[in-house]
């Protein structure tokens, strides 16, 4: 049979699955931030301990990866000095 015929397997056709970019620069984050950052960790750690795909493990260990990431990197913001904003015109 033809070689462009054969059936080859299909783990040769799949994506390859790639890291999720971390941005550059500072992470700068809330307080609120900050702990939805650790919620997503906490929830993806569970799913993990839960799962019984190997597809599907990979995939969560990725997105913990990236979170943990962010979260290493993550910096409260400081507040803001005044207790309103003020809109501001540059062109007024």
């Amino acid at each position: 049979m033809s070689v462009a015929f054969r059936r080859e397997s299909d783990e040769e056709h799949l994506e390859p699955k790639f890291e999720l970019p971390v941005p550059a620069g500072p992470n700068l984050v809330t307080a609120r931030g900050m702990a939805l950052i650790r919620q997503r960790r906490a929830d993806l750690e569970a799913q993990l301990e839960r799962s019984d795909d190997p597809a599907n493990s990979a995939m969560l260990q990725r997105d913990l990866r990236y979170w943990s990431t962010r979260e290493v990197t993550a910096e409260l913001a400081p507040l803001p000095a005044g207790s309103s904003l003020v809109p501001r015109c540059d062109s007024c």
